[in-house]
């Protein structure tokens, strides 16, 4: 998805839609899948298996355009639905909570308020996310790209796929 181009992607196309890993443990993968899709038949899979005990993290990260490279997206919402698939998470009494969220990267390298699904999100459903940017967002009104998360916490290891769909920027 190229924002100056479409404010609207629904992963139809085959592709990732520019969309690549940024972070993630050891054999994480960002693909276009057929297995789940919100609408459609298709939808933006991140494949995760952690193996280790830390606190993990993947993201694929898409850069957005515009000149020069950044986009002005003071009052819009972007949002997205989401299917997080695999087995329970780890227990948040014993081992933290984990997240789906959407961030929104500036210039300057921070990010404004993100959509968060809050902690511990639900298994096994497609849920909605989206956070409108404020007036005055934390970094500077100008976006530089958006990162769909998904983040473990705690023991053990949990492996699954989660699923984007319908990913939308509305003025």
């Amino acid at each position: 998805m190229r924002t100056c181009q479409s404010k609207t992607v629904g992963f139809e196309s085959g592709t990732t839609e520019g969309f690549a890993l940024s972070s993630g443990p050891a054999g994480t993968t960002v693909t276009n899948s057929a297995v789940r899709a919100h609408t459609g038949t298709r939808a933006l899979a991140i494949a995760y298996d952690a193996t280790s005990t830390l606190s993990r993290r993947a993201a694929a990260h898409l850069n957005l355009c515009g000149a020069p490279g950044v986009t002005n997206l003071i009052g819009s919402t972007v949002s997205a639905w989401v299917y997080v698939d695999g087995p329970a998470l780890p227990d948040p009494a014993t081992s933290g909570h984990s997240d789906v969220s959407i961030y929104l990267f500036t210039q300057s390298g921070s990010f404004y308020p993100n959509a968060s699904a809050g902690d511990d999100p639900p298994v096994g459903t497609w849920f909605p996310l989206s956070v409108t940017v404020p007036a005055t967002p934390a970094g500077g009104a100008a976006s530089t790209g958006i990162d769909l998360q998904f983040y473990v916490n705690g023991t053990g290891t949990w492996s699954g796929t989660v699923y984007f769909d319908d990913l939308t920027i509305t003025p």
